[in-house]
């Protein structure tokens, strides 16, 4: 929003309040621009002409224009306020200059006609609002004041042009439009810049210095061009204002146009300079040849001013961003710095471009020793086909990729496990891409991990192995004759069970004492265990004295030979057993073979293969196969 300071209230007081109340202060306002538009008039009637009152530059229009267009007005009541006043001033100062009251009031009612006009034209919802630093907001503004609203009150200036002098009402016209066009782009311009108090920066104390040179130097060049008897000079007036505009700024280039083309007026209007001296004598000629020059240097100023501050606006912004990104380059770094976990910035292939603190820490390696060196070279060789193979997925467009590998600075030294997390930076290009990995040691995480994996196995173990005899328990021999079972009947595969009872143990309890029995189970267990050779195959003790061993894709002929192996290393041990009819310990094995189907179930394999051990112990050291 454009802040007016104390002229605020007069374009808010239409929405502020009900019926014509207006907000405090506007009527004086109001007063005040009625007698600033009829000052601006008698100033042009009475100094600005060549004779018979023709003024060179109209600026009574100003002020009523720059309120009107430096922020929309709110409703129609105060705009036509402020054009009435003007136009009343306008009129007052028509009839102290000697004009008829109504000639006085036409020219009243075509300056009013000329505000309006322009105001309308500038507001009509069509491409930009009216801005003086855009340049297609500037253009409208232009056509607006420039062309548009002169051309309107023209139209009644030129037909009561004859009652002040004038002759013919096409000259009339074409002095009134351009004298109106004139004063409307010189002085309309600057009012908005100095009511406009949101964007004063241009008089601020830093720069006040160079822009009072800057008018200086202006003013002494225009003065010496005005000194001039010869016309040449006078085509340095527009590179005058060009060069204020270059050098002042846009918000000066407007205020310091005013002062300028004043000062030019006054001296022509005085007598001096090149244009009294021009021929032809006609009032008019010279003052549409003073009006051509100070409105090519109008129209050439403005546009560079503002060229030259987007200009400057854009290199300012430039520093502020290499500023900003210089800072949030050192915050980074520093960030990095203090970091616990090693920065890296490598290049796709490896090359390490920068290395934090921590890195040399974790690393034992200084950080200019690391810059350059490829990063490959400190991974353990079996991590770094993973590591390329994360690299080249990071490239195809994932955002981030996490690996655990082993570092290996040393050669020598122990690797460290690390845990890595890699993304690309903001240096990708087709030529260049970096890579930014945080490490974080996770040795300690990575023993205590192994250490509890150890625990769990050993859990396992405790908890599936017979302690006796240190072979797998009933519990491990459930839970692998399900698995093998739903194995065999997935792929249509035999599947062999043995179960083997020692004869007579509980008269070898009783006659040498549990110790011994435990000592001659250890000892069968040996045995049982030779006839699980292969990594499916399993032998367990399933019971007091009761072995089992599951053999999967296994025919009934392997499993009896497996089956037979056993018996036959027992009867060999020779365990004394002075209550067997042999003198020694031997097992009696029950065998059943089968292809799982859906009708059959583990619970009848057991049973099969418990009824074919029945039958086997009946003959005690034999081996029965189910049926």
């Amino acid at each position: 929003m454009v802040r007016l300071g104390w002229l605020d209230p007069l374009l808010q007081g239409g929405t502020a309040r009900r019926g014509d109340e207006l907000r405090a202060g506007t009527g004086v306002a109001l007063v005040l621009i009625a007698v600033v538009a009829a000052a601006l008039a008698a100033i042009s009637l009475d100094f600005c002409r060549f004779g018979n009152r023709v003024p060179a530059v109209w600026p009574a229009n100003a002020l009523p224009l720059a309120l009107l267009l430096v922020r929309r007005p709110a409703g129609w009541r105060l705009p036509g306020a402020i054009i009435t006043a003007s136009a009343a001033g306008i009129a007052l100062a028509n009839l102290a200059a000697g004009a008829a009251g109504a000639t006085s009031v036409l020219w009243g009612v075509a300056n009013g006609l000329e505000i309006a006009g322009a105001a309308m034209i500038a507001w009509l919802p069509l491409g930009v609002r009216p801005r003086l630093r855009r340049v297609d907001g500037l253009l409208k503004l232009a056509f607006a004041i420039g062309i548009a609203g002169p051309a309107l009150g023209a139209l009644i200036g030129a037909a009561i042009g004859p009652w002040t002098g004038w002759s013919g009402y096409g000259t009339a016209w074409l002095v009134c439009f351009a004298s109106h066009a004139l004063g409307n782009l010189i002085f309309t311009a600057g009012i908005m810049v100095l009511l406009d108090r949101t964007h004063q920066h241009w008089w601020r104390r830093n720069r006040r210095l160079s822009v009072i040179l800057a008018l200086a130097i202006c003013l002494v060049l225009l003065t010496g061009v005005l000194q001039q008897s010869s016309p040449t000079p006078l085509f340095l007036t527009p590179l005058l204002f060009a060069f204020l505009g270059v050098v002042a700024g846009f918000e000066l280039s407007c205020v310091g146009v005013i002062g300028l083309a004043v000062f030019a007026l006054w001296r022509t209007a005085a007598g001096h300079g090149p244009i009294v001296a021009l021929e032809p004598e006609s009032i008019a000629a010279r003052i549409l040849i003073l009006q051509s020059l100070i409105g090519a240097g109008v129209l050439s100023s403005v546009p560079i001013a503002l060229a030259f501050e987007r200009r400057a606006r854009m290199i300012a912004q430039l520093r502020r961003q290499k500023a900003a990104i210089i800072a949030r380059a050192a915050h980074y770094k520093l960030l990095a710095d203090v970091s616990a976990d090693p920065i890296l910035v490598t290049l796709q292939d490896g090359t390490i471009l920068y290395a934090s603190p921590a890195a040399a820490r974790l690393l034992g390696i200084a950080g200019s020793a690391l810059t350059g060196r490829s990063a490959f070279d400190l991974i353990h060789p079996d991590d770094k086909t993973s590591v390329r193979r994360s690299l080249a997925t990071l490239c195809d467009g994932t955002p981030e990729v996490t690996t655990e590998l082993r570092l290996q600075p040393n050669g020598s030294a122990g690797p460290i496990w690390t845990e890595v997390k890699t993304r690309i930076g903001e240096g990708k290009s087709s030529q260049r891409v970096e890579v930014v990995s945080v490490v974080r040691d996770i040795s300690t995480r990575r023993a205590e991990d192994d250490r509890r994996k150890a625990d769990l196995i050993r859990l396992d173990l405790l908890a599936n192995t017979d302690p006796l005899t240190g072979l797998a328990n009933r519990r491990r021999f459930n839970d692998h004759l399900d698995k093998e079972w739903r194995r065999a009947l997935r792929e249509q595969l035999d599947i062999a069970l043995i179960l083997i009872d020692v004869d007579l143990f509980k008269a070898y309890n009783d006659a040498y004492g549990h110790p011994a029995g435990d000592i001659a189970l250890r000892q069968l267990a040996t045995i049982v265990g030779t006839g699980a050779l292969r990594p499916a195959d399993l032998a367990s003790r399933i019971g007091g004295e009761e072995f089992a061993v599951i053999l999967p894709a296994t025919f009934l002929s392997g499993a009896r030979a497996v089956a037979e192996r056993v018996r036959d290393g027992v009867r060999d041990m020779q365990i004394v057993h002075e209550k067997s009819p042999s003198g020694f310990l031997t097992v009696s094995v029950g065998i059943d073979c089968l292809c799982p189907n859906s009708i059959l179930t583990p619970q009848i394999f057991i049973e099969r293969a418990d009824k074919a051990l029945y039958r086997a112990k009946a003959r005690r050291g034999s081996i029965v196969i189910a049926t």
